[in-house]
């Protein structure tokens, strides 16, 4: 039997049950957190001006398996350490999987996920969307930004979580995010930035996008069949204060843009040779071949650690 199978059989068993293997507390993971973490991170892809085509859907039974299965190996290690995801093919994605990796202290409940997901998302405030690449001021020199860089990225269509209790050190935490289309591209792969960490529109709010998510979800339970009802129901409400959905070239609030207004040439490989993390090892140049390199970022003072995978 191959490991692709048994992977699948593992989720499958894991999804019926609704509880997490190597943790006893079934509100760690079932489909209320999952929805709750598409809603979230959906919301953000619609500030980021991103419409229902690059919506996260949760991943397929063999991707969740991945993801639960390293958040128990980190679990019973208690301690933070990625996979070869860009060599994992799962769900159909032919080029791997990004990865986010999260630890926090203490017990943990259903909100687990969605405090990492706040935690990756506010490195934007060091990321240069004119570069496309980390920005250089003093107040961001050995921050970290690829977890909200993968977090957002745009061709990555799919979710998958893990989460699992140590009896050593806490909570952890995986997150793996892929194109759900063959030959895209997965989140930080080298020379892809600038086409995929989209900046915040300037025509959309919270006000603007939380009842468009809404109404994707309230469709997208009936697709994974949380919900009875019909999939295609088109019941997108009309965005308040008569805004109406920008194209994909709407220019960015400037408030969000960098100081540094140069434009980001797509054909190069964004330099992160200047970017030290708080954790080594560095950043490096990717090639077309799978790297086990990784940024690396831990709060200072606080119960809660973090590692974001790149290429």
């Amino acid at each position: 039997m191959s490991k692709n199978l048994l992977l699948g059989i593992a989720a499958t068993l894991l999804l019926a049950s609704g509880i997490n293997a190597g943790d006893p507390n079934p509100a760690l993971q079932n489909d209320d957190i999952k929805f709750k973490v598409l809603e979230w991170v959906n919301t953000k892809k619609c500030l980021h001006g991103q419409d229902e085509a690059n919506y996260y859907k949760m991943a397929c039974a063999e991707g969740l398996a991945y993801s639960q299965q390293l958040a128990e190996d980190n679990a019973a290690k208690g301690s933070l350490s990625h996979s070869d995801s860009y060599k994992f093919k799962g769900c159909g994605s032919s080029n791997g999987w990004g990865e986010n990796i999260f630890m926090s202290s203490g017990s943990g409940d259903a909100n687990t996920h969605i405090s990492a997901l706040n935690y990756f998302y506010n490195e934007i405030d060091c990321w240069d969307f004119s570069t496309s690449k980390q920005k250089t001021t003093a107040a961001c020199t050995g921050k970290q930004v690829l977890h909200f860089s993968a977090l957002i990225w745009k061709d990555a269509t799919q979710i998958s979580l893990g989460i699992a209790q140590s009896s050593k050190s806490g909570v952890y935490v995986t997150h793996n995010m892929a194109p759900s289309v063959s030959g895209a591209m997965p989140p930080n792969f080298s020379g892809y930035y600038a086409k995929n960490v989209t900046p915040l529109s300037s025509e959309r709010d919270e006000a603007y996008c939380q009842p468009i998510v809404a109404a994707w979800l309230k469709k997208y339970k009936v697709e994974y069949g949380a919900e009875e009802g019909t999939a295609d129901d088109d019941t997108t409400p009309t965005p308040p204060d008569d805004k109406t959905p920008p194209d994909d070239n709407t220019t960015p609030d400037d408030t969000t843009t960098p100081d540094d207004n140069t434009t980001p040439d797509d054909t190069t490989t964004p330099d992160d040779s200047d970017v030290t993390p708080d954790v080594t090892p560095d950043e490096q140049d990717p090639t077309d071949e799978p790297s086990s390199a990784f940024g690396a970022s831990i709060i200072a003072g606080a119960t809660a650690a973090a590692l974001a995978l790149f290429l």
